[in-house]
């Protein structure tokens, strides 16, 4: 059964923001380039489960999402382009919709994009973190 890391990323192949596997990587470790503008997308846990009187229930997964790049402003822009495509922008909301076999009741960015430090190979990084409740 595929995880619910596989739609974030989904969405942001989708969405045009890169191709997994080439800038796209999931989880902290990833074997990542050394060089040009990647993202990786890393489960880090949320909240318990919500129990409902019907079948199964509704889980509320949480994102971290990191844009690295020798340049910042490389990096800031790829960043702007993974908080659009998760819902950052209000053209683009994520409710209601079914991406990779989840049904997202809704997936949202909990912050604003923010610099971290740089990375071992001295690139910026810029992050955001992002909630999703779907059905399970």
């Amino acid at each position: 059964m595929p995880r619910p890391i596989e739609s974030i990323i989904n969405r942001l192949v989708t969405r045009g923001v890169g191709v997994f596997g080439t800038t796209i990587f999931a989880g902290t470790g990833a074997d990542l380039p050394n060089t040009g503008t990647i993202v990786t997308v890393s489960e880090t846990g949320g909240q318990a489960p919500i129990r409902t009187h019907n079948s199964g229930s509704v889980k509320q997964p949480t994102f971290q999402i990191i844009a690295r790049s020798a340049s910042y402003l490389s990096a800031a822009a790829k960043i702007d382009e993974c908080y659009n495509a998760l819902g950052g922008s209000d053209a683009l909301p994520i409710k209601n919709m079914t991406i990779n076999g989840f049904f997202w009741l809704w997936i949202i960015p909990t912050s604003e994009p923010l610099i971290l430090p740089v990375d071992a190979n001295s690139r910026s990084r810029l992050t955001f973190n992002v909630e999703g409740v779907w059905r399970g």
